[in-house]
């Protein structure tokens, strides 16, 4: 990296979000366990889980974590010695802002007896679009790490 830079190394970028990281992993164990719960159309939810809780749960969880990787240290960081990587982390932050909204949206659909038992489907497809968000930031720092410390300290 160039001097001066504040980017952890691959291993320190883990860590440095590995506290939210930890929390959001077991929100994300409630919201599967919510989802195979819907799925399986029991009457009545476990008493551990409460679809309004976790969902509330993984609005704030998401919103830390996506706040901790917008910080200059870490996207930041990633476009001032690669600004080419731009367009991709602008489209990551978007994607951020959208995964957010869905969420909020699920949180209605689970606050509203009535339509519960809609939940199911449109908290799959925010799962799927959640791990598809999450590949994409994997092979965004894949390439700024595999570009060498030179090249990133030339542009």
């Amino acid at each position: 990296m160039a001097a001066g830079t504040s980017l952890p190394s691959l291993f320190g970028r883990f860590t440095a979000l590995s506290s939210e990281r930890g929390r959001l992993d077991v929100t994300l164990r409630c919201l599967d366990d919510l989802c195979t719960a819907l799925a399986s159309e029991r009457a009545a939810l476990g008493c551990d889980i409460y679809p309004l809780a976790v969902i509330a749960d993984l609005l704030v969880d998401l919103s830390q974590h996506f706040a901790a990787e917008e910080r200059d240290a870490y996207f930041g960081t990633i476009v001032l010695e690669q600004p080419s990587l731009l367009p991709r982390v602008v489209e990551l932050k978007a994607e951020h802002d959208a995964l957010l909204r869905t969420i909020a949206e699920l949180g209605t659909i689970a606050a509203d007896d009535h339509r519960r038992s809609e939940l199911l489907a449109p908290a799959l497809r925010m799962v799927a679009r959640l791990q598809s968000h999450e590949h994409a930031e994997s092979e965004l720092l894949q390439e700024y790490f595999l570009v060498s410390p030179p090249e990133r300290s030339r542009t």
